[in-house]
């Protein structure tokens, strides 16, 4: 993903199961935010890996919250909607 000359803000790190799960946005130049999700297993020179959802949010916060349930049914195998 080429994120040059985008401008990108980034949410807190969260540790999850042994994975660093980071949520992003990107945004777009209509000024909505386009969530988006960096993951690595947590040890040194584990490989990253970047996730894009494909949606676009009215704001940053949303998109925060939609990238993080991503991540976090991701590692900890969760079912969509599942508390």
């Amino acid at each position: 993903m080429n994120l040059r000359g985008k401008k990108v803000f980034t949410d807190k790190m969260r540790l999850l199961n042994g994975w660093e799960v980071r949520p992003f946005a990107i945004k777009t130049p209509e000024g909505a935010f386009a969530p988006c999700l960096s993951t690595r297993k947590h040890a040194p020179g584990s490989p990253g890996k970047v996730y894009s959802l494909d949606k676009v949010c009215d704001n940053l916060e949303e998109a925060y919250m939609l990238a993080l349930d991503k991540g976090r049914r991701m590692v900890l195998g969760e079912q969509p909607g599942a508390a």
